[in-house]
């Protein structure tokens, strides 16, 4: 079993997803007091009705002074992809395991460090129905590598890195070729096709996005929306529940920044046909005046059962963490 399998079958989860954004509630409240007076005259009983009134127009004034309007939401521009769009992307992915399995080879015990390391360009070249369709795709970094607990290191070979694709939309189905148009190596095509699964798909996400948010609101479409991407993931879980919540909301170098908090619970059957499931918590910012993500964190435990539908005879299980950060730019 490889370390490999717990990542691929989570990272797509969020890979990508473009999320939604928040606004403050806020409101003031203002009491008035009443003036009372006694008097034992017409005179000074007049005085007294005359300064009440004066005191009551008074609070009414500083009430209607200091009252905060109803706080509408902050506005979300969504920023629908457009030819010469370009943005880059950095990802880290790390999975911290112990197998404990048995086989037809005996028994097998480790423990584990996984990690990839990917950075890509994109520019867009021509949209679809809102989304991109046409795409040219550069890996500026790829790499993958395994530590084991002794300290040994096991770098393995990513047959991309360093290389530029043309990605484009074709009766539904991801085509991909070399800058100069020539049908990539196999290992790579698949690498690439692996990693934009849900290439073409961008609107689907904006789309459910809400166009005024507040914090504590509970984005369902949202949520409903990246649950049905993970459901295209590679590992594809057999249940899948998402939650995204509007968190707070900060200004960085000008920009509203939102803050969501996102979970996502997945259940499925891994290659090697072990039960997997993964818990995943975190917080995604994202630019309010484009609708798109500037840095993901998320991380929680994983685990695999080897068991009756288990290949090969493995019983056992595999369990961890796993973490996800990235971190995006755009040229808008």
């Amino acid at each position: 079993m490889s370390n490999g399998t717990v990542l691929r079958f989570c990272g797509v989860v969020v890979a990508g997803a473009w999320l939604g954004a928040c606004g403050p509630d806020a409101g003031t409240e203002a009491s008035s007091g009443s003036a009372k007076a006694r008097s034992s005259g017409s005179a000074r009983s007049s005085a007294a009705t005359t300064a009440s009134a004066a005191s009551t127009a008074t609070a009414a004034a500083t009430a209607t002074a200091t009252a905060a309007p109803k706080d509408e939401g902050t506005a979300i521009t969504k920023h629908y992809p457009a030819v010469g769009d370009k943005g880059t992307t950095a990802e880290t992915q790390v999975a911290e395991m112990k197998v404990d399995i048995k086989g037809p080879k005996g028994e097998f015990k480790e423990e584990a460090t996984e990690a990839e390391q990917t950075e890509k360009a994109e520019e867009c070249l021509a949209v679809t129905d809102k989304s991109c369709s046409k795409m040219k795709v550069t890996y500026t970094k790829a790499e993958k590598k395994v530590t084991t607990k002794d300290g040994k290191t096991k770098d393995s070979k990513v047959a991309h890195a360093g290389k530029t694709y043309v990605l484009e939309l074709k009766d539904g189905a991801v085509a991909v070729t070399t800058e100069d148009g020539k049908e990539p190596p196999k290992e790579e095509l698949a690498a690439v096709k692996k990693d934009y699964k849900s290439f073409g798909k961008d609107g689907e996400i904006l789309d459910a996005i809400p166009e005024k948010v507040k914090v504590g609101d509970s984005l369902d479409k949202l949520a409903q929306a990246l649950a049905s991407r993970a459901m295209d993931s590679e590992n594809k879980p057999s249940k899948m529940d998402a939650k995204v919540t509007v968190k707070e909301f900060k200004t960085v170098d000008g920009k509203t920044i939102i803050v969501l908090d996102i979970s996502m619970d997945a259940e499925g059957e891994e290659d090697n046909g072990g039960a997997i499931k993964v818990s995943m918590k975190g917080t995604i910012d994202l630019r309010a005046d484009i609708g798109l993500p500037l840095k993901r964190e998320m991380k929680g435990p994983v685990s695999v059962v080897f068991g009756e539908k288990a290949k090969g005879g493995v019983t056992g299980k595999a369990e961890g963490q796993m973490s996800l950060t990235s971190a995006n730019t755009y040229s808008f």
